[in-house]
């Protein structure tokens, strides 16, 4: 598991980030603190996934914003939620919107649909995604310190608590995709 980690950690970490994975950054932070990959470039695979997935939901919004919202019509609220943080605290809006639980890939269509400038999304988001890699990827690396010092060495269960992060992963994202078919029985489509 050890050279697979180390030879391709990387790319699974900017793979993982690339479609919203907290989740993979806070685990290969962890993995950071094991000693199998350099927490510096934990956070620059992060960095690029996540820079990358908002770039792209933003130049989908700001060329199919209609279209996306008519495929996903249960965005058209968060859409417009976002739409009100734009008009009132745009630059936070634009940073912040990933940190937001299913708002993050709305929020990214509802910023390509407003009239921020490509240039200046490109730069917020930059902003963006280096605070969110930073912070999540050494929230995965403190987890390790915390259980390092909790139980000793932890070698023999490092395994256990990278399936624990991920377990804890699946089922944020298992609340969600259940909320979301919730509201669909709610509110289905025409």
């Amino acid at each position: 598991m050890q050279a697979f980690i180390e030879q391709y950690g990387y790319v699974f970490v900017l793979l993982g980030t690339l479609f919203g994975g907290e989740t993979v950054l806070a685990m290969a932070g962890f993995v950071a603190h094991r000693g199998y990959l350099l927490l510096p470039w934990v956070v620059a695979a992060g960095f690029i996934g996540n820079f990358a997935e908002n770039q792209i939901w933003f130049l989908l919004g700001r060329r199919y914003g209609n279209r996306v919202i008519e495929r996903h019509p249960l965005w058209k609220a968060r859409i417009d939620k976002m739409d009100g943080w734009l008009t009132r605290h745009r630059i936070w809006a634009v940073i912040g919107v990933r940190f937001l639980a299913g708002l993050r890939t709305p929020g990214a269509v509802a910023i390509g649909m407003s009239d921020i400038p490509a240039a200046g999304f490109v730069v917020l988001n930059m902003a963006g995604a280096l605070l969110w890699s930073v912070l999540v990827a050494i929230a995965g690396y403190l987890f390790g310190t915390a259980v390092q010092a909790l139980t000793g060495d932890i070698k023999e269960l490092e395994l256990l608590f990278v399936a624990l992060i991920g377990v804890i992963g699946v089922a944020g994202w298992l609340y969600l995709q259940m909320r979301h078919r919730r509201e669909e029985m709610i509110h289905p489509q025409d």
